[in-house]
């Protein structure tokens, strides 16, 4: 399901400039102490949550508190977002790779992913599982939940495909939308902190979604772990992101 004009040739990404040394320690105390604070609050919430879904409830209030659950754990990904991104801006983001199994990537991000695909009408498909990279688990979960996270906001018709093809000693592990897609002088911009396009600025209420720190903390993510990362893009077509990976040897 690739979308047209997908023959172009990607465009690297780069890092945006960093932010300078006090501005980064300014940014990391204030957003740990803010995690912190939210963090107590929203534990108790989950153990609320939790002791709702152990008592027997009709279809309407399961799906209530299911739909609770599923908003607490966008929150707590959306602070995990910050703390990240404030770790990027300190070059104290950590990574550590090991081999994995794209299989086992696609398994833990398919039960949030899957649904919201559903909701918007949209088919979600995963192809390539059975190949093995060298890689941070955790950030490469977290880069493709948001990449995969954002092709779904975006698209409107058809779908999404994650897939995932050898070349040579690398993977390459793409994310294909059929969506509205990006101009050219969009793509540098796009992994700038706040910064959303047009996209999201022609869809109501979407503005003022979230901090807009998703791609920003995607291109520090991939820069931790030592990875590529391109795009390549049409407007009104539809987009590709591509991360290259090293090939991971079988067991």
């Amino acid at each position: 399901m690739p979308p047209d004009g997908a023959g172009a040739e990607p465009l690297p990404l780069h890092s945006p400039l960093p932010l300078t040394p006090q501005q980064a320690g300014v940014l990391l105390q204030a957003v740990a102490a803010a995690s912190h604070d939210l963090r107590q609050p929203m534990h108790a919430i989950g153990l609320l949550v939790h002791a709702l879904k152990a008592r027997p409830l009709d279809a309407t209030s399961a799906a209530i508190v299911g739909q609770l659950g599923a908003t607490l754990a966008a929150l707590e990904h959306q602070i995990d977002d910050l703390l990240d991104y404030s770790r990027g801006a300190t070059g104290t983001l950590q990574s550590q790779s090991v081999p994995l199994r794209l299989g086992e990537l696609y398994q833990r991000l398919q039960p949030a992913l899957q649904p919201l695909a559903f909701d918007r009408g949209l088919d979600l498909r995963w192809r390539g599982a059975h190949l093995r990279v060298d890689a941070d688990p955790r950030l490469l979960e977290r880069v493709m939940r948001n990449l995969i996270g954002n092709a779904v906001r975006y698209t409107d018709d058809g779908g999404v495909l994650v897939a995932a093809r050898r070349r040579g000693t690398q993977v390459l592990l793409q994310v294909w939308d059929s969506g509205v897609g990006l101009r050219e002088d969009e793509v540098q911009r796009l992994f700038e902190p706040g910064h959303r396009g047009t996209a999201a600025a022609r869809r109501p209420g979407e503005s003022r979604r979230g901090v807009g720190l998703g791609l920003s903390i995607v291109r520090q993510m991939v820069d931790a772990m030592g990875l590529g990362l391109a795009l390549r893009s049409t407007p009104g077509r539809g987009t590709v992101f591509t991360v290259v990976l090293p090939l991971a040897a079988e067991p």
